[in-house]
């Protein structure tokens, strides 16, 4: 993966013929949910996505800090709508692990 900054107009135009739209799409349903935890490398969560007919499936693990607790979801929706519904659906998990 490649990653810069939003605002480099000149870096985006140089690795966009080279993105795969499936990659861009089901990464950024990831890092929404993960974004909602406020993931980083410590933390017990993981979300992976997938991308078929239109339809993005996303499976969310969270688990509570001393592990004991561990809460999985699974949920679809179209690439319009996945980044709020990951978001929502991330919120919902923290609060029924805290």
């Amino acid at each position: 993966g490649v990653e810069c900054r939003a605002d480099d107009a000149a870096t985006l135009a140089l690795f966009a013929p080279r993105a795969n739209p499936q990659t861009t799409i089901t990464s950024g349903a990831e890092r929404a949910s993960l974004r909602e935890f406020g993931g980083g490398c410590t933390l017990p969560i993981g979300a992976h996505g997938t991308l078929e007919d239109d339809q993005i499936t996303l499976r969310v693990m969270v688990a509570s800090e001393d592990l004991r607790d561990v809460r999985f979801d699974r949920f679809s929706a179209g690439p319009n709508e996945i980044e709020a519904l990951a978001a929502e659906r991330a919120r919902e998990l923290q609060a029924s692990t805290s």
